[in-house]
């Protein structure tokens, strides 16, 4: 049957080896694996993407993004020429491209300033929130356009949803701040109810929606109706107390969808009532 080998086969190195790769390289980002070819260029196999805290099974259709992480197996000899090919460089992985950034940004501003006609007179405007979401949607969908890459590093994302909340937090608490005295001393009990059937009613027929409906998990369903509330503070708070993408995942795919729809309706309103 042979002889017994003196060491851990599976724990040899000299011939095949792995490691944690950085993707860096901007020729890479927002396109799918199989499009690396690293299996036929340096007869490389990537099995797990890092993303942020998250492990995910590489499968040749998975978009790749700046900043992430490939479990690389492949010859010794040629860890070295992989290494390089996907830049491996942290400082490199939050760098942002100013020209999709820019033209995102251009579209969304000009879009906000269209106005659509609606019978009875009224006009419909999608506003400099609303329309750049939109077109952030559309775009990142898109992921890449020829050497433009439309969406952010993961670390740069994640700091920008830190600050914007912090500025949120602020705007709404000095804005609504001075008249909280008033309003409590004129109608406070009647507030408070009202706030707590509304926010329950809400949080009730929006998670057994997204259960039934939608199919969402626990945590997915979470972060749905935080994403729902259009307030990034209940969001920040069920990340804290639980940490899973899938939260962020929830959140994603309701917030953007809500904010449209509250600015539709509520135009709308205006409107028509």
């Amino acid at each position: 049957m042979g002889r017994l080998a003196q060491s851990e086969p599976w724990l040899d190195r000299s011939e095949i080896d792995f490691r944690r790769i950085t993707l860096s390289a901007p020729k890479y980002v927002g396109r799918e694996l199989r499009q690396l070819g690293l299996e036929e260029r340096f007869d490389a196999v990537v099995s797990r993407v890092r993303r942020g805290d998250t492990d995910i099974v590489a499968t040749p259709d998975l978009v790749l993004q700046n900043g992430d992480r490939l479990r690389v197996t492949a010859p010794r000899a040629r860890m070295a020429e992989i290494t390089k090919d996907l830049g491996d460089s942290e400082r490199a992985a939050g760098d942002i491209n100013p020209i999709g950034l820019g033209v995102g940004l251009t579209i969304g501003l000009v879009l906000a300033l269209v106005e659509l006609p609606l019978p009875g007179g009224g006009s419909l405007v999608l506003g400099t929130a609303t329309a750049p979401l939109l077109v952030g949607v559309v775009l990142g969908a898109f992921g890449r356009t020829g050497p433009v890459v439309w969406t952010l590093p993961g670390n740069v994302s994640n700091t920008l949803n830190q600050f914007s909340l912090l500025v949120f937090l602020v705007a709404v608490g000095t804005g609504a701040g001075g008249g909280l005295v008033t309003a409590l001393a004129a109608e406070g009990v009647q507030l408070v109810v009202l706030a707590l059937a509304v926010s329950a009613a809400h949080a009730l027929i929006c998670v057994i929606g997204l259960r039934t409906v939608l199919k969402f998990g626990t945590a997915r369903a979470l972060g749905g109706l935080t994403g729902s509330q259009l307030n990034p503070a209940p969001y920040a708070y069920a990340m804290s107390k639980m940490p899973d993408q899938r939260v962020a995942v929830g959140y994603a795919v309701l917030f953007p969808v809500s904010m449209i729809i509250k600015v539709f309706v509520a135009q709308l309103m205006v409107v028509y009532f």
